[in-house]
């Protein structure tokens, strides 16, 4: 078989440089506004950016922007006996509630089934059967009170929850700052022991627009103080803040 013969075609005209250069500008102009690239390119705009959180709270340290109003602060109970530890909640509480200082102690009772005759019986019973319960359940006496505040359900320690929270320190000397702090900037209370001699007492601190202040149950009345450093060693105590 014989090869067919080649045609001739006619040669395809040599490129000059000018029209190469002119060909890969057009191609690079194309990519550079082709709208993938102008998409790819694109920079997000602020609102997708996601907000930062306005506000954030630490342990034990709650923010109610309200202050102690003074004059609802109960200055007139003197305790009987070594109620101090549920009479410093009771302060608390009646503040908070409008009840009587009696009530807790007859919450208290009413809790444990504890039989009494009257507001003063309640007391006394609350007493003598506080400190054995503190030592059976091998805790501090505010353990106790703070478990009835956050778990009983008699009807004054319910009310007295809804109001406000305990926080519990066991050793109050190495939170001075921030327990200072949270008074200052809170409706707040702090029930704090410390010794006096060779036994235990509770007292309530508040602050308002004088100071520090203390309320010692064992007199009536609110004694200024300068500060938690100022009143003795100390030992546990309870942040209360209002809701």
């Amino acid at each position: 078989m014989r090869r067919p013969k080649s045609k001739n075609y006619p040669s395809a005209p040599n490129s000059s440089p000018t029209t190469g250069r002119l060909i890969i500008l057009l191609v690079c102009f194309a990519f550079i506004f082709s709208p993938v690239r102008a998409s790819a390119q694109q920079k997000p705009q602020p609102d997708s950016v996601p907000a930062a959180s306005s506000g954030s709270s630490s342990a034990g340290q709650q923010h109610n922007s309200r202050k102690i109003d003074i004059n609802r602060v109960n200055r007139e109970f003197v305790q009987s006996g070594g109620s101090c530890v549920l009479a410093s909640y009771a302060i608390v509480a009646s503040y908070f509630t409008s009840k009587p200082i009696a009530t807790y102690f007859e919450g208290y009772c009413e809790h444990f089934g504890l039989q009494y005759k009257d507001a003063l019986d309640a007391e006394q019973k609350y007493a003598a059967h506080f400190d054995q319960e503190w030592r059976k359940r091998n805790c501090r006496g505010y353990e106790v009170i703070l478990d009835l505040h956050t778990n009983s359900k008699v009807k004054c320690f319910v009310e007295a929850r809804q109001r406000f929270d305990g926080h519990f320190y066991l050793d109050s000397a190495s939170h001075l700052r921030e327990l200072e702090n949270s008074l200052t900037q809170n409706e707040a209370f702090l029930n704090i022991t410390y010794e006096p001699g060779h036994d235990y007492h509770s007292i309530t601190i508040i602050h308002n627009d004088t100071g520090f202040a203390a309320r010692d149950t064992n007199k009536k009345g609110l004694e200024p103080i300068s500060g938690l450093s100022k009143i003795g060693k100390l030992r546990d105590s309870v942040l209360y803040v209002g809701k």
